[in-house]
């Protein structure tokens, strides 16, 4: 979860301003619609924000149902397995976290 976090919720090598769960929602399910699993945006969207929704309720001391985190990080683990190797064909300077506008981009392409 932290690496997901770390991919996608950066822009411009910094952090970004908004609310974090939307952005990494659409971020992530950005990335994912152009990886081999092809994960539909609209379901990879509400997924990455039920993960980030359940990662703040752990940080904040929330409980959480245990048998949706074991299948949250069963999807977790795949998806940034996914998202590293979509990034890591692309050059470095096109990496959507080190441009302004990259992430938004790509949900247009």
């Amino acid at each position: 979860m932290i690496a997901l976090e770390a991919l996608l919720l950066t822009v411009n090598s910094s952090s970004p301003n908004g609310e974090l769960s939307y952005r990494f929602a659409l971020n992530g399910s950005s990335v994912l619609f152009k990886c081999p699993i092809n994960l539909d945006r609209s379901v990879g969207f509400k997924k990455m924000k039920e993960l980030y929704n359940n990662r703040s309720k752990i940080i904040h001391g929330s409980e959480v149902d245990s048998s949706k985190l074991i299948e949250q990080s069963v999807e977790c683990e795949i998806w940034l397995r996914e998202v590293l190797r979509r990034l890591g064909v692309m050059l470095k300077i096109d990496h959507p976290y080190n441009k302004v506008g990259a992430w938004e981009q790509m949900i247009w392409d």
